[in-house]
């Protein structure tokens, strides 16, 4: 059984399969890289908040962070409304559990 490609080409269901094992293993290489770097992030963040306990800081302004919680809330129901309204129009059950 031959797929066909959207340029026209015909491959086989072995140079599928190993297309398929390629995308598997570059998306757990980027999903370890992607680990690694929220890794690094928790790091920073403990090591940076226990410093400032132990000198006594304050700790710096909240504003921006505000600013950018609010935005990401904003555009975070945006996606949501806009996602299960393609869901309705679909009819898709899977776009509505992601919604």
């Amino acid at each position: 059984m031959k797929y066909k490609e959207k340029i026209g080409e015909e491959i086989t269901e072995e140079e599928k399969k190993a297309n398929k094992k390629k995308d598997v293993k570059a998306e757990r290489i980027s999903t370890i890289i992607i680990g690694v770097l929220l890794c690094c992030l928790a790091v920073s963040a403990t090591s940076g908040a226990i410093v400032r306990l132990v000198k006594g800081e304050e700790p710096d302004t909240a504003v921006p962070g505000l600013v950018v919680s609010l935005a990401s809330l904003s555009f975070m129901y945006f996606l949501w409304h806009y996602k299960l309204k393609a869901a309705k129009i679909c009819n898709s059950k899977t776009l509505e559990a992601d919604a």
